[in-house]
Order: C-alpha cells, then sequence, then structure tokens
C-alpha cells in the first residue's frame, strides 16, 4: 500500500491547472425518466478571479441542455491523456455538481470559452446556428460540489504500476472559489 508520505498531495491548484490546460470533458446527465446520458463536450473553467465554475456551450433543444432543465444533477470528468505511454490508462478529474442553462450572452462564460482556439471557433460559429431545429445557443455552467476527485492526478506512471488502487485522491475547492450561499439563492 502506497503510504501517506510517498502518495502525492494534490491541491485545488493542480487540479485547476489541468483544468485549463485542456478543453474536452464528459458531461453526463440525467433524463425526467431517469435515464442516464453522456456527451462528450468542449468546455471552459471560469476566470481565475470568479467563482470556480465549468461552462459547456451547446443549443436549447439538446438532450443534455433538456435534462438539466429537468434535473440540475450532473457529473463531469476530464481524461487526462497520456503523449506517452498511450497504452497506461488516464489520470482523470471528476466531479459531481449542479447545472444551470444561461443566456449566449452571459460575459462569464465568453470568457471562459476564448481560452481555447477552437472554443473560439464555436463561439463564432454559434451566430450561424439552425436555431429552428437545434434551438438558442446557450451555454451550462456546472458548479461542482465542494469536493472534486481525482484518480492518478500527481502519480508517475510508474507509481500508478504499483499502487493502482492507492491513486484517488479528494480535493476540496477552496471557500473563497466557491459561489456564495446568497448567490445561489439568487440565482435559482
Amino acid at each position: 500500500m502506497l503510504s501517506g508520505t510517498h502518495a502525492p498531495k494534490v491541491s485545488f491548484e493542480q487540479v485547476e491547472r489541468e483544468l485549463r490546460g485542456r478543453n474536452f470533458g464528459i458531461l453526463s446527465t440525467v433524463s425526467r425518466k431517469g435515464r442516464a446520458q453522456s456527451a462528450g463536450v468542449l468546455y471552459g473553467v471560469s476566470p481565475p478571479n470568479a467563482p470556480f465554475a465549468i461552462y459547456v456551450m451547446t443549443q436549447s433543444k439538446t438532450v443534455k441542455a433538456q435534462n438539466i432543465t429537468a434535473n440540475p444533477n450532473v457529473s463531469f470528468i476530464v481524461p487526462l491523456s497520456r503523449r506517452v505511454l498511450s497504452f497506461v490508462p488516464p489520470a482523470c478529474i471528476q466531479c459531481q455538481g449542479t447545472a444551470r442553462i444561461l443566456e449566449a450572452t452571459d460575459q462569464v462564460a465568453i470568457q471562459a470559452f476564448k481560452a481555447f482556439y477552437l472554443s473560439r471557433m464555436m463561439l463564432n460559429e454559434a451566430s450561424r446556428v439552425d436555431t429552428a431545429a437545434l434551438g438558442e445557443v446557450c451555454f451550462v455552467r456546472i458548479e461542482p460540489d465542494p469536493v472534486i476527485n481525482t484518480y492518478g492526478l500527481g502519480f508517475s506512471v510508474w507509481q500508478l504500476r504499483e499502487h493502482m488502487a492507492n491513486a484517488a485522491s479528494k480535493v476540496h475547492v477552496p471557500r473563497e472559489r466557491r459561489r456564495s450561499k446568497v448567490r445561489r439563492i439568487i440565482d435559482t
């Protein structure tokens, strides 16, 4: 068993840095009938001076948007792919939380989406979406629960090979990065 002195300590800053360095994740929602649905999505992370959140661009008539409208509970996972030794399962960041549909004009979401070239292309393309078929362009704001789970983050491939069962970590979102309870009540 990997002892606490040898286990890498995973920090919120490390999790946030990894999330900012990537733009693909898997968003899981729940339908009105209680069925799980997952979709690969491009995402952006809120600016460092804003409450911590993950943003996804979609259209209002998509399954994920309809599911979130019915049930805001979601799960989000970001695989941290390896460029070398790609046969080794990737580390990942996993969170559960609540999601909310936002208008396409939300400035924090737009700022979060400007981090990557492909996301900027999506912002530019948004004005040309067939709203009759797909619905209005909108954002999904995912507010992770206070605890984010990771697997394999901070472990070398060799450490992971030796101690796969002990590669899970729990990381707490700092209080100052969470949306305040007062603001949550106002937003609902």
